[in-house]
This record gives C-alpha cells, structure tokens and sequence, in this order.
C-alpha cells in the first residue's frame, strides 16, 4: 500500500528468506534446479545461438514480467525513476548474455560478469520498489527471487566456461 510506513526493516542484507529458494516456474516441469545450468556443455544438447541458454530465457521472461508488473503504477517522478532503473538493469542482463555470445572467451566472460552486476543491480531496485510500497511483498519477492536465481546461473556458466579449454 503507497504511503504507508512499511514496519519491515530497511534491507541491509538479503533476507534469509531468499537465500536458497528459487522462485516458483509457471509450469512445475519448466523448474530449474538451484544447481547453475550448465547443460550448454552437455553434448546431448547444443546450444547454437544464445537464445538456448535457460539463463536467457529467464532473464528475458522476467523481463516481461516486470514490464507487465510496472505498467500500471502510478506516474510520480520517483516511480518513474525506479522504473526505468529496473526496466535497464533487466533488460541488460539478456543483452550482455547475447553481446558475449559467440566472441572470444575473454569477451564472453567478460559480458558474463558485466550481466551478473545487472542482476544484483536488478535485485537492489526490486527492494527498494517493494519497500517504498510501490508494489506488493509477494509479487515483488517473486521477482528477487528470481533475480536471485538468475545470478546464481550466470555464476555457474561463468564457471563452466572458465573451466572450459578454449
């Protein structure tokens, strides 16, 4: 509810509550695990292009997801702020992960780690969203968690591919 004070403490640390949950998928057997997907390596599966990557996908559905949940706010300066902020910090993520794609190893680690601050940055505009009332815990903590778990993936490709010969 806008305008009323909030008796949950100022974010300081990410609350417990996220700290191993992944956020639900529309359809149980979408779910990821909370393990990183490193399956673009298996060579049971190939991943041609970067729109393959579930790491992608899901920074690109919550990217949707988040255009529909900001539609409807209300058009005062600061909402306008937090909006945009969320809208860029998302949208980057899917665009560093397509950026790196197919260039040198450097680079594509380099996009990589570039995506995993836009999440975390994500994560950061989502609180303050939540907290200043703009939006509801539920839908808000959906989203965290989601960003959450979207890190924890660039994390584990960034692994993956470090590992990778070139």
């Amino acid at each position: 509810m806008r305008g009323e004070r909030r008796e949950e403490p100022l974010v300081k640390d990410r609350p417990d509550e996220f700290a191993d949950k992944a956020a639900p998928a529309a359809n149980q057997a979408d779910a990821a695990p909370l393990t990183p997907n490193t399956s673009h390596l298996s060579p049971n599966r190939s991943v041609r292009h970067f729109t393959d990557l579930e790491v992608w996908r899901r920074s690109h559905q919550l990217f949707l997801d988040l255009l529909l949940d900001l539609d409807p706010l209300p058009s005062k300066r600061s909402v306008a702020v937090l909006s945009d902020q969320i809208i860029r910090s998302c949208g980057s993520i899917g665009a560093n992960i397509a950026e790196g794609f197919n260039r040198s190893k450097k680079k594509y680690l380099s996009a990589l780690d570039i995506a995993v601050g836009e999440a975390a940055e994500l994560e950061n505009w989502l609180y303050k969203l939540r907290d200043a009332g703009f939006i509801t815990k539920d839908p808000a903590n959906k989203r965290i968690l989601e960003s959450i778990e979207i890190q924890k993936m660039l994390h584990g490709l960034i692994r993956a591919i470090d590992q990778s010969p070139s």
